[in-house]
C-alpha cells in the first residue's frame, strides 16, 4: 500500500485569518477563494470545512487532499477552521468555536472575497 496520496501539499491561493481568541488561544481559519473563470462576477456558495480527528487531533491548514480541489472546481469558496481540542476543552467549547467561526464568516467573508462574489 502506498502512502503517496496522503502527503499532497497544501493547495495554493489561500489567506489566513484569526476568527477568535479564547482563553489566550488564537483560533485561525484558512480561506481558499473560488477561482473558476466560469463564475467571475457571480455570487458563489461557500463551504466551512471542520477537520476530523475525533475532536482530539487534526489541523485546519491542510484539509483532506480532495476537499479544496473538489469544491473549488465547482465554484465554491472553501473555509477550513481550527477549533480547540480535547481533553483541554469540552465538546460544548468545540461547538462554540465552530459557531464562532461561522458567525465570523458571515460578517467578514463579504469584505475578504467581495460582497458580489459570495452567496451567504
Amino acid at each position: 500500500m502506498s502512502l503517496a496520496g496522503l502527503t499532497k501539499p497544501c493547495p495554493p491561493g489561500f489567506s489566513d485569518h484569526i476568527y477568535d481568541t479564547k482563553h489566550g488561544v488564537e483560533l485561525p481559519l484558512r480561506i481558499w477563494p473560488a477561482t473558476s473563470s466560469l463564475a467571475i462576477g457571480k455570487a458563489k456558495p461557500w463551504l466551512m470545512w471542520i477537520h476530523g480527528g475525533g475532536c482530539i487531533v487534526g489541523k485546519h491548514w491542510v484539509p483532506n487532499a480532495w476537499i479544496v480541489p473538489a469544491f473549488l472546481s465547482h465554484n465554491y469558496h472553501v473555509v477550513s477552521i481550527a477549533y480547540r481540542l480535547s481533553p483541554q476543552v469540552t465538546p460544548f467549547d468545540q461547538f462554540d468555536d465552530c459557531t464562532s467561526a461561522f458567525a465570523w464568516c458571515l460578517t467578514h467573508l463579504p469584505d475578504i472575497l467581495g460582497s458580489s462574489s459570495i452567496a451567504l
